[in-house]
């Protein structure tokens, strides 16, 4: 709780309606859950159309630093359900981003992720993107972000990327002092 709070920026509100949850353990351990094999660590529900899609968990140390329960969707869309009534979409890389955005920016942008810079955008999900008059991609500052959003930007002229100010993600940006509703404001404001 506290390395989402203090290191993440998160609020107590923004962890609950995301349904945060908890996988105690050493950081390279997993548990038998109900019949199912899980990591230990930060449990990150994915809902989409009144449905469980996945459950990713972020790991404390080690490689790969998230990964999928067995029985998931890999090709889902975190933050879905918020789309019919978006004009605005912004694609962050990864669900922390896209929480630290619906808390600052929420009423301002519909934050989403595919979860992962590799992750492609399937049709079932562009279909949902139809109504957003633009998205904006926001991917890390890194060669696996630049080569994700080139692949998203190559989808439709509604795509269009914003630079973080500073920092590697959106998160670095919000947890050193910058102000998302500002630079979320200044871009939907250019549109």
């Amino acid at each position: 709780l506290s390395w989402l709070l203090e290191r993440r920026g998160l609020t107590a509100t923004t962890i609950r309606r995301a349904r945060l949850g908890y996988v105690p353990g050493d950081a390279d351990a997993w548990r038998d859950v109900d019949g199912l094999s899980v990591p230990c660590g930060i449990a990150i529900p994915w809902f989409a159309s009144g449905a469980l899609w996945a459950v990713k968990v972020r790991r404390a140390a080690g490689q790969p630093k998230y990964s999928q329960i067995a029985g998931g969707s890999a090709g889902g869309l975190y933050g879905a359900d918020a789309l019919p009534d978006a004009r605005v979409a912004l694609f962050c890389e990864g669900e922390f981003d896209a929480l630290i955005v619906q808390q600052e920016a929420g009423e301002r942008v519909t934050p989403i992720t595919l979860g992962s810079a590799t992750a492609a955008l399937n049709a079932r999900w562009q279909a949902e993107l139809t109504r957003c008059h633009t998205i904006l991609v926001a991917y890390d500052r890194d060669t696996a972000g630049r080569n994700g959003a080139r692949r998203l930007l190559s989808l439709s002229p509604r795509f269009r990327e914003i630079s973080i100010p500073q920092g590697n993600d959106i998160s670095d940006f919000y947890t050193s002092g910058g102000d998302v509703y500002a630079w979320v404001d200044t871009h939907i404001q250019s549109l």
